[in-house]
């Protein structure tokens, strides 16, 4: 459950795991301490307080903790806030911790809904363990959705870099070729092909070593590692396949086809989106007529044409 889930009105109880954002501790005019904070999840922030003798205050608590809340909303001021009377810290890894994204550290928080619902259509339980382990990782989890995609190619706008992974995912789960497994397998390597370039565009606007000289797949590899690893205990097929999904295009060997056939429609995907990004970048602002462009990253052209056009000598018209 998240908290858009719940009934936002006067009374509703509450029983959530989400983050404490900025807890504060406050004195109220008559003297008495009591905690402020807000509880987020990949929904919703709503603002939250606790008083002492409603509360065990005891336990220390700090900015972006996951935890277990319990409370009761109530109206305050035209809008509602949540009275919590349990605070319990979630210290072993949270299963749902792509749920617990912060919808305020996203730029784009509608893509945290779509990234929510991708995953709860994998019907794999190692998938879905992986990616839920990979996001409870907040030095991935952060990044990866408030980073741009690229610094002028594409998806180069914060954020960018969750659009195109969840753009890509989508895409192939539209392959009605493949088995509900193998889809399955393409839509979190699709979703994760990129993630290297939370090191090479951790800082956009200035001179990154790793951006100049490494390549972002290896890092993406690198950054996987311990949850590979760890994937490879319950079911090293999986393992190895999203190696292999994300690795085959460096060393093909001559083949004309990758090993897995799958493997050509993400990276089908991956050109299809970001060629997307492309062509809307160049032709925005430009009139209809326009149909014939340079890109500014690279001086390519990019061609719209306009199918449905009828001229006055097309055969088409009716006489």
């Amino acid at each position: 459950m998240t908290l858009s889930d719940l009934e936002l009105a006067h009374g509703t109880q509450f029983n959530v795991a989400c983050r404490v954002r900025h807890p504060l501790r406050k004195i109220a005019a008559n003297g008495s301490s009591y905690l402020c904070f807000s509880i987020e999840d990949c929904s919703l922030t709503i603002k939250a307080y606790a008083w002492p003798e409603q509360c065990d205050m005891s336990v220390s608590l700090h900015d972006l903790d996951c935890a277990l809340v319990e409370g009761r909303l109530r109206n305050f001021n035209g809008g509602i806030l949540a009275a919590v009377t349990s605070i319990q810290p979630i210290v072993n890894e949270p299963a749902n911790s792509v749920e617990l994204i912060p919808h305020s550290m996203c730029p784009q928080p509608p893509q945290l809904v779509r990234l929510v619902d991708l995953v709860s259509r994998l019907s794999n339980e190692d998938l879905v363990y992986f990616v839920n382990s990979v996001f409870a990782e907040d030095a991935f989890a952060l990044p990866f959705v408030r980073l741009p995609a690229s610094r002028s190619h594409h998806h180069s706008v914060p954020g960018g870099l969750l659009e195109h992974s969840l753009e890509c995912a989508r895409m192939v789960q539209h392959f009605s070729e493949f088995n509900p497994e193998m889809k399955d397998l393409a839509v979190v390597a699709a979703l994760l092909h990129d993630v290297g370039k939370i090191v090479t565009l951790k800082t956009p606007d200035k001179f990154c070593l790793e951006r100049a000289v490494l390549d972002h797949n290896a890092l993406t590899l690198e950054l996987l590692a311990p949850h590979l690893k760890a994937l490879d205990a319950v079911n090293r097929e999986i393992a190895t396949a999203l190696r292999y999904l994300w690795t085959w295009h460096h060393y093909r060997r001559g083949a004309v086809h990758p090993a897995l056939t799958i493997a050509e429609a993400v990276a089908a995907a991956d050109r299809i989106s970001s060629g997307l990004s492309i062509e809307e970048m160049t032709f925005r602002g430009r009139p209809e007529w326009h149909t014939v462009a340079r890109t500014e990253y690279n001086n390519a052209m990019m061609w719209r044409p306009h199918l449905n056009w009828h001229t006055d000598n097309s055969r088409h018209k009716q006489q």
